[in-house]
């Protein structure tokens, strides 16, 4: 996967995962906001909403879509790729299906559930989903770099 997978999406699944980490981590973080006073705790909590909130979704998504647009512009056909991508792809796809039914983004277009059952496990599920597809990314990278001679 090191030599099918270019530097620029590496770079870009390393960002998405940071910024899905911080997303994931959000309520904590809101503790240590709220912990500062006056317009600190203004500027640092418009920048959470605008920043984190939607940053890791719009780094997910440009990821699954340069993946897609990877793939589909390579002459081999889809089980010839190296697993990794394959999973990156297929777990990109499930992160696209999942995102109008979990993400406030869509929370006017698209019904959202009405079950709390139901929106755990799509949570759940997208959450997994982008691990998978960041995970495949890096991690053949970082194995074939710590295995080559140097």
């Amino acid at each position: 996967m090191s030599d099918q997978v270019p530097r620029g999406v590496l770079a870009l699944s390393i960002a998405a995962g940071v910024c899905w980490i911080v997303r994931l981590l959000r309520r904590q973080i809101w503790e240590i906001v709220e912990s500062l006073g006056g317009v600190e705790r203004l500027i640092v909590g418009l920048f959470m909403v605008v920043g984190i909130d939607h940053s890791g979704e719009v780094l997910v998504t440009v990821l699954v879509f340069r993946l897609l647009w990877m793939v589909l512009r390579d002459d081999r056909p889809f089980g010839r790729l190296e697993r990794g991508v394959q999973v990156a792809v297929l777990a990109g796809l499930a992160f696209l299906i999942s995102t109008p039914f979990t993400s406030s983004l869509f929370y006017f277009v698209v019904p959202q559930p009405d079950s709390r059952t139901i929106t755990v496990i799509l949570h759940a599920g997208r959450n997994a989903s982008v691990a998978l597809l960041i995970g495949s990314v890096i991690l053949p990278r970082i194995t074939s770099e710590l295995s080559s001679p140097s």
